[in-house]
């Protein structure tokens, strides 16, 4: 079968070994169907010369087990024409059909060595004939390929020197088996011979292939540069009239921005300027060279921007200047300028700033003004609450009648609940004022929560609210001010009964978060508050709008003064709460205000 190249088929090899090796397969299972072909033939052969005298199991077995084989190899070739042929994967081919050749090469050389023994002399040499020709067919159909000439020849001739070798010898015995290794050695030889042939028929080939190609490129160069030169012409013009484009497109875009650029080369002369630096800076074309040099060098940071700075003019204008290194890769070429005027700006910022100071002394100012006259107010309240007690407790004798003692009854309340307004509002404006002092007490979490308890049950217990509290056996001591830890607690509590309705619950909890900080948290039961009114509850003076705070009046106060003792702290109060779901307030207290272990809760704690 003649040698084909086909060079659609093949993916191209860098080395011309690589592209031998492709071609010596493809030539090996193309003549792979003639030496199946050849193989079965002699071995029906061999079966139908071999049937008469000898047995018919052990015949018909060895028949089809060649006959399997040679399906098998028919099938192999069937795939290798179907499949793409691909170098990584052609090693794997040849592989493939060397097992083959082994297999088929050991199936008859066993027709030799086991099912010979009882035949006729004639019959011996009628199969010693056909491995002859077998082998020398091999010769022509795998010496392209040497390990599958190898894999069949060597099978296939071997067993006959091993019969010939069996007992009993002879002379006759020995002269046969040196001559079928003769054999074997000349049909190697010739094989290698026959490979070498290929092998240089193959590399005349390629040669004739490379030639060619190179005549082909080098007309299509030829082709290929006069194109070019042609190409080459068009492309400066259209890059002359480009380039005259970008000029009028780089000019007309300067002079668009609002922005003053002025642009220097290494060398630091201008290299382009726009007119609205010259507007800016009230120069012409002769004095942009003074402007650049008024301009401070750029800073070197690492990405070749200095920090904007402000450069004052005489006429009292304000500019903000930035200069920026442009580079051709990694070469400099200069510096880009650009001012801009922030004279509006830097007086709205002073305006403002001047605003903000105005306000924040303002705020002080009424912080200081509620605090004093907080103060003035508590020292009349106190003289109301204490002979409002003395009416209703009629300590110097009986009233006389029973509205008296009503009217001093609700002269002593609204008394006190005005005495709690005032504090909270002077609490609240010493804390805004920065005149709260805290007194840094170590305290246990748990006698205060206790504590807390005591204050707030009785109202609790009148609103049909449960009070719990969980408090963990091994926290640590608190650096606080005791009266605004307690403080913080009532308001957090009061405000869960407020807000709870009857039948409902209200929860004290303190334990470490995992940053090592303390959390106290008061849960409730009770109606709840959107995202959106969060905010408004932590404003001083104002109240959430529903039918639970119409039906108990407040200041509004509570939260907020939360929040600022919370913040004297070094802590922060956090809100976590949904409408009909109740509210969670959590205190939390940083970690650098944790001494040690604290004392265990508490019985009354411990029992919830």
């Amino acid at each position: 079968m003649p040698m084909t190249f086909n060079l659609g088929q093949s993916v191209p090899v860098g080395k011309c070994a690589d592209k031998h090796l492709i071609e010596r397969v493809r030539f090996l299972y193309g003549q792979s169907t003639v030496a199946i072909g050849g193989t079965t033939l002699g071995a029906l052969l061999t079966y139908a010369a071999l049937l008469p005298h000898g047995e018919l199991a052990p015949l018909t077995a060895w028949c089809a087990v060649f006959i399997a084989v040679a399906a098998l190899r028919l099938l192999l070739v069937h795939r290798f024409r179907r499949a793409f042929i691909q170098e990584g994967r052609i090693r794997h081919w040849m592989r493939l059909h060397a097992v083959g050749a082994l297999a088929a090469g050991v199936c008859y050389g066993a027709s030799a060595l086991f099912l010979t023994e009882s035949q006729p002399e004639a019959i011996r040499l009628f199969i010693y004939l056909i491995v002859a020709g077998l082998a020398a067919g091999a010769v022509t159909t795998n010496a392209a390929i040497m390990p599958s000439l190898l894999a069949f020849t060597v099978p296939l001739i071997a067993p006959l020197t091993v019969h010939f070798l069996l007992p009993p010898l002879d002379q006759s015995s020995w002269l046969a088996a040196i001559a079928s290794v003769v054999f074997l050695a000349a049909m190697l030889t010739a094989g290698w011979r026959q490979n070498r042939a290929i092998d240089a028929m193959l590399r005349i080939k390629f040669e004739n292939l490379d030639l060619i190609r190179t005549l082909e490129s080098a007309k299509a160069d030829g082709e290929v540069l006069n194109d070019s030169l042609k190409a080459e012409i068009a492309s400066r013009r259209r890059t002359q009239i480009e380039l005259a484009r970008s000029v009028a497109l780089y000019q007309a875009t300067m002079d668009a921005v609002d922005q003053g650029i002025l642009v220097a080369d290494r060398a630091g002369r201008v290299a382009a300027v726009n007119g609205r630096f010259r507007e800016l800076w009230g120069v012409s074309d002769s004095g942009v060279a003074d402007a650049l040099r008024d301009l401070d060098p750029v800073d070197n940071s690492r990405h070749g921007r200095s920090k904007d700075r402000l450069i004052e003019r005489p006429d009292g204008r304000v500019f903000e200047h930035q200069a920026l290194h442009y580079r051709l890769e990694v070469e400099p070429l200069g510096l880009v300028h650009t001012v801009r005027d922030v004279t509006a700006r830097i007086a709205a910022e002073r305006e403002l700033r001047q605003a903000k100071e105005v306000a924040e002394a303002a705020n002080r100012a009424k912080s200081e003004f509620l605090a004093h006259m907080s103060h003035e107010l508590r020292t009349p309240l106190n003289a109301i609450i204490g002979f409002s007690d003395i009416f209703r407790l009629e300590m110097f004798g009986s009233v006389g009648n029973d509205r008296y003692r009503s009217y001093a009854d609700d002269i002593h309340e609204s008394a006190t609940l005005l005495l709690s307004l005032i504090n909270d509002i002077l609490d609240l404006s010493k804390v805004e004022a920065g005149r709260f002092d805290l007194s840094d007490d170590l305290l246990s979490v748990a006698h205060a929560v206790s504590a807390t308890l005591r204050l707030t049950r009785s109202r609790a217990t009148d609103a049909g609210i449960r009070l719990k509290a969980g408090v963990g056996a091994d926290l640590p001591a608190l650096r606080a001010d005791e009266r605004a830890l307690k403080q913080m607690l009532v308001n957090l509590v009061t405000n869960a009964v407020k807000f709870t309705p009857s039948a409902g619950a209200v929860t004290i909890d303190a334990e470490i978060a995992d940053d090592g900080s303390l959390v106290v948290s008061v849960t409730d039961t009770g109606i709840g508050m959107s995202q959106e009114e969060i905010p408004l509850a932590l404003e001083p003076f104002t109240q959430i709008d529903n039918a639970m705070s119409r039906r108990h009046q407040g200041t509004g106060l509570g939260l907020p003064l939360v929040r600022a003792l919370m913040e004297a702290h070094d802590g922060r109060l956090e809100l976590e709460s949904a409408p009909g779901k109740g509210t969670v307030a959590r205190l939390v207290f940083p970690a650098s205000r944790l001494v040690g272990t604290g004392e265990p809760p508490p019985r009354a704690l411990q029992a919830g």
